[in-house]
């Protein structure tokens, strides 16, 4: 739990006096008393605490940085991430995607006058180029004006393009990969395209509205899609044929963990997954299990770091179920987002660094420092090291010195973890703690009586205070009963 969330748990167990806004920082105090009592006679309260620090609490020392490290704190695991490291998902399609050859294939000829629209549209596309270097990909959108589109990329290599089209009168119709006014075939690999309505929002311009049509290829192997219907997925447009193509498939782009195995229990289970998300404003970033438990949420901001909590119920999870990230597995829609820092409900913490075609290759990239004598800790500074390891700290009482963790580690966005134990004084909101409801609800006792006998002046404190410590004695039971 984190210290955050055991702060907010402890103040909603205070009831109506959680409101009391002149004794806010009284309360605060209050809490951090308990957590310290609490850590006083209860063993298992002194272990697995964990502090992070990133760039805004590290002071770089030539090749080290210097931490502070919270008072009672006793460091046991050192972990260094060089840089926030992250994977990327994005979707190749159903599983397969369509080509055009350049000579004389339209991969896609569908009439959109069904659409509602207004003036402006968002058109999106998923795509690669087949061509010689510096060719274009081309989008012909009929209608009074007809117009055509071109994309650059870089050849074989799948991108996401998107664009804001003026469409006054409604789109006639769309194709792919074909020029209607010189006629002029392109080549290359489509996966999906999507049409938004676009919404102007006074200071920031216009943004994704309603999702009208997402066109997906059928899955299907290699093979002519002359005259084959293409998905309409949404409902909302209508469906369209291919003119011409081939099929093709791909690997599915999506990000793959095993189930943690203490909820492998066959019954009806709810998990809980925390993550650092990154992608474009109203994304929706699908979660789902092999079997079709699926839940989503949503981007807010463009291009920035995000934490998102959400619940995924799973209805019977089995030895060799996994959870997809990035993708919907009942409809396999598939979302392009970067992601970091996952945690699932039962502590299993995931730090994605890169993925192959269908899984992470690697879960960890943290180096574990090793210890090094704090008399020695200047050559932590200058890197002259008595030894080989990937990596060095060296700490007191106070600081802790970690290498390589120079300026130019912190700039890349480099953070450090420290596993420790101790009666611990001093915490910050997302320090890892040990406690658990059972503190929460102890805790909240222990600031009632607080206010009852030194605010209120009221004797009912004493009745109070004995509550707190019978409920902190069934505490210290219920853990040597385990």
């Amino acid at each position: 739990m984190l210290w955050g969330e055991f702060k907010s748990e402890t103040q909603a167990g205070l009831g109506h006096d959680q409101d009391r806004e002149r004794y806010g920082a009284y309360i605060d105090k209050q809490i951090r008393l308990a957590a310290l009592d609490l850590q006083r006679w209860v063993d298992e309260y002194r272990k697995g605490h964990s502090v992070r620090y990133t760039a805004l609490n590290i002071t770089p020392k030539g090749n080290a940085g210097v931490v502070t490290l919270p008072s009672g704190f006793q460091p046991e695991h050192v972990f260094l991430r060089p840089e926030r490291s992250f994977a990327t998902t994005g979707p190749t399609g159903s599983n397969s995607y369509a080509s055009a050859d350049g000579v004389d294939d339209k991969l896609l000829n569908v009439d959109l006058t069904g659409l509602p629209s207004d003036d402006m549209v968002w058109f999106e596309m998923r795509y690669r180029t087949q061509g010689e270097p510096g060719e274009y990909f081309r989008v012909n959108r009929g209608g009074p004006g007809p117009s055509s589109h071109g994309y650059l990329g870089t050849e074989g290599k799948w991108e996401t393009v998107d664009s804001l089209w003026q469409v006054s009168h409604g789109l006639d119709n769309l194709s792919l990969g074909w020029v209607d006014s010189s006629d002029e075939f392109t080549a290359g690999d489509v996966e999906w395209i999507t049409v938004h309505d676009a919404v102007f929002e006074p200071g920031t311009g216009y943004v994704r509205g309603n999702l009208l049509a997402r066109y997906e290829f059928d899955e299907k192997s290699t093979g002519s899609l002359d005259g084959v219907e293409v998905i309409e997925s949404t409902g909302n447009g209508p469906d369209g044929a291919h003119i011409g193509g081939t099929a093709g498939n791909d690997s599915n782009r999506k990000i793959t963990v095993p189930f943690p195995v203490d909820l492998q229990q066959g019954d009806a289970v709810e998990v809980t997954i925390k993550i650092w998300i990154r992608g474009k404003k109203g994304e929706v970033v699908w979660i789902s299990t092999d079997q079709g438990d699926t839940t989503s949420t949503t981007i807010a901001a463009d291009n920035t770091w995000e934490y998102h909590e959400v619940t995924l119920n799973v209805a019977s999870p089995d030895d060799c179920e996994s959870i997809h990230l990035g993708y919907d597995s009942t409809t396999k829609v598939y979302s392009t987002i970067d992601w970091s820092e996952l945690t699932i409900e039962s502590g299993t913490f995931y730090e994605f660094i890169h993925f192959g075609e269908d899984e992470i290759e690697s879960l960890y990239a943290t180096k574990k420092l090793e210890r090094y004598p704090w008399g020695r800790r200047s050559e932590l500074v200058t890197g002259d090291l008595c030894r080989n390891a990937p990596g060095f700290y060296a700490y007191n009482s106070k600081y802790l010195w970690a290498h390589k963790l120079d300026q130019a580690a912190l700039d890349a966005g480099a953070t450090l973890r420290i596993e420790g134990h101790g009666r611990k004084l001093d915490f910050e909101d997302d320090d890892e703690t040990p406690f658990d409801e059972l503190a929460t609800n102890a805790a909240a006792l222990y600031v009632k009586y607080k206010l009852l006998k030194h605010i209120d002046k009221l004797n009912d404190g004493w009745k109070v205070q004995a509550d707190y410590e019978n409920e902190r004695s069934n505490i210290i039971a219920d853990f040597n009963a385990r």
